[in-house]
């Protein structure tokens, strides 16, 4: 049954008519709820794999071969455009900009490599298709929304639905060098990059900055974006030249390989993590045996551990049981 058609019987009560149903699209959040009301089953719908991608590009194309190899040839060079291509509807929005910029000149050059460009071109070509007159986008209007997305992300609220309250924070271009201060009066400390789509060159340019002795950086939380253990294996060469104490790395797909990578960089002294998240991944009673060793040795700060909702049997927990009895 396709999920659409799931979700709507839920709704209407059409199935499990005596039963409390909970669907959000931040699965992440609802872990808050999960003390207060104990669901009997949880479900993710974790978006396509790279193989299915790539098999909705070709749909997507069907009528036009030299379009889609045009754009296989170009994902393909570019890895993260596949993890971005992963949430069904970001894979249609990147065709669908994909086909425009094509059908305009076949140079594959001019078609974006980052997911920050094909925003900005989307947003763009809306706003070009749709403006009253004719000309480029006000560049003012697109300044003053950035303002207003980063003043919003400082204050970690991801969501606005009152227009007074866009009207009050959104800070005019002209008044923004009196604000420059502000911005950086304060070097941040926590660093949150979480439901991104963030491949191995994205992680090498973060570790980049903060392998920088300058950096102030101390959390850096990666979660819930289908990380894979090599994107873990560059996170384990560089943790150990940064002053990052807490690392989630929460909802990924993270295994036992990834979690060996991991327990070798914690036994290296420089390494300052104290707080590991590694809770709803795909790791078992053999990574539970790689973290313990690690537990084990002198160089190791951990001192909170979280392994939530992953696949550990009691054989895992009597592994764990004898780390800490025995951890020096």
């Amino acid at each position: 049954m396709p999920v659409a058609a799931l979700c709507a019987k839920l709704i209407k009560g059409k199935i499990l008519k005596d039963s409390v149903v909970m669907i959000t699209p931040r699965p992440d959040e609802s872990d808050e709820m999960t003390g207060k009301i104990p669901f009997d089953r949880f479900v993710e719908i974790t978006g396509f794999s790279e193989e299915r991608v790539k098999k909705y590009i070709e749909k997507y194309f069907k009528e036009n071969e030299v379009l889609k190899n045009a754009v296989m040839d170009h994902i393909t060079k570019n890895e993260n455009l596949v993890s971005f291509a992963h949430i069904p509807v970001l894979c249609f929005l990147m065709c669908s900009y994909f086909e425009y910029i094509l059908n305009e000149s076949m140079n594959t050059d001019a078609l974006p490599v980052s997911m920050g460009d094909i925003y900005s071109e989307v947003i763009n070509r809306f706003l070009r298709t749709h403006r009253r007159t004719k000309g480029a986008p006000p560049e003012k209007t697109l300044d003053k929304l950035s303002t207003f997305a980063a003043h919003l992300l400082r204050k970690k609220k991801y969501l606005f639905s009152v227009v007074d309250d866009m009207k009050r924070r959104v800070v005019p271009c002209e008044e923004r060098s009196q604000t420059s201060s502000y911005h950086s009066s304060r070097a941040p400390e926590e660093l949150g990059l979480f439901d991104c789509h963030i491949t191995k060159t994205g992680l090498r340019q973060i570790y980049k900055v903060l392998n920088n002795e300058l950096c102030t950086v101390t959390s850096l939380d990666l979660h819930y974006r289908f990380m894979a253990d090599e994107c873990v294996v560059t996170i384990a060469e560089s943790s150990p030249l940064t002053n990052v104490t807490e690392l989630s790395l929460r909802s990924n797909k993270i295994t036992d390989a990834g979690v060996a990578s991991l327990s070798q960089a914690l036994q290296i002294p420089t390494c300052k993590v104290t707080t590991l998240h590694l809770g709803k991944n795909q790791i078992t009673d053999a990574g539970v045996a790689s973290l313990c060793q690690a537990l084990q040795t002198a160089a190791c700060q951990v001192t909170k551990l979280d392994l939530g909702k992953n696949q550990i049997t009691d054989t895992g927990v009597a592994s764990l049981c004898q780390a800490l009895q025995t951890a020096v």
